[in-house]
């Protein structure tokens, strides 16, 4: 039974400060959407695909989807599953550093599949916390933006101490600079920015950022810079018809030749092909 309407058209006219689905059909085939996802499977098994692979799913196993991943849940059409799905702009009123709260999204994994699984005497706790915040989101009673914000909130701690148990060891100068970078490469991936453009807007040295966003991170800015510019373009290539000249162009490439080169190390095919198997993987 679907509980909550599906997101069946990514990119909608109109997105809830926050969604929370339970279903147990009418799952989605390869897809990517502009905001970040909580998936957490109730009961049943089946498979998800993201990053390139598919995973065997249990009871207890979440997984972390940022903006711009591909994923495909149509096997998991006999689990019963919770999707919650936020920007990070609902997330702007609260107190703790967006970083922060993302950190568990952004991260690399080892299996870079953002797979996780959740020990069974955890799950009434986990299944408590996301099925108030499903209630407040459904009754909007009073106080329900205050309330999800907060639920919202405790279910990213939550997540980020199941993934990243070293979070808590990070200094408590680094958040706030960080935030600095990442809103800096946020607003201007799109044109030509460098280390050293970073790092004269943070008035640190790029000797010490480098260090410091490796460190934190695990990624250097250049990565980042990487990142935001592709997740971008598979974005592009999977919603619109541009061509791969204009996309490269959007997202900050003057050479195209660059662009594709980059795209093929990062997912290990020329963005065209990628575009191709994307549109036979929604025929299908």
């Amino acid at each position: 039974m679907l509980m909550s309407q599906s997101v069946a058209s990514e990119r909608a006219p109109v997105f809830h400060p926050v969604k929370v689905l339970y279903s147990s059909e009418q799952p989605l085939q390869a897809h990517i959407h502009p905001y970040y996802e909580l998936l957490f499977i109730e009961e049943g098994e089946g498979w998800h695909y993201l990053n390139g692979l598919n995973v065997h799913v249990v009871p207890g196993d979440l997984f972390l989807i940022a903006p711009g991943e591909v994923h495909d849940s149509s096997g998991l059409a006999k689990t019963k599953n919770w999707i919650i799905n936020f920007k990070v702009g609902n997330l702007d009123s609260l107190s703790t550093p967006v970083e922060e709260r993302l950190w568990a999204f952004l991260q690399p994994s080892e299996s870079q599949t953002k797979h996780f699984h959740i020990a069974l005497e955890k799950h009434p706790q986990w299944l408590a916390n996301i099925k108030h915040l499903y209630d407040e989101f459904q009754g909007q009673f009073l106080g329900f933006g205050e309330a999800v914000h907060a639920l919202l909130l405790l279910l990213l701690i939550d997540t980020a101490r199941l993934v990243i148990p070293e979070l808590q060891k990070v200094s408590p100068s680094s958040p706030p600079l960080l935030q600095k970078v990442f809103d800096y490469i946020k607003f201007n991936y799109t044109h030509q920015i460098s280390l050293c453009d970073v790092a004269k807007v943070v008035r640190r040295s790029p000797a010490y950022l480098t260090d410091l966003v490796r460190r934190e991170t695990g990624k250097t800015i250049l990565n980042w810079i990487i990142e935001y510019r592709l997740t971008e373009a598979q974005f592009l290539l999977l919603t619109t018809n541009q061509p791969i000249r204009g996309i490269a162009e959007s997202v900050g490439y003057l050479d195209t030749g660059h662009f594709i080169r980059q795209f093929q190390r990062i997912y290990g095919i020329t963005p065209h092909v990628w575009r191709q198997q994307q549109s036979l993987m929604k025929i299908s």
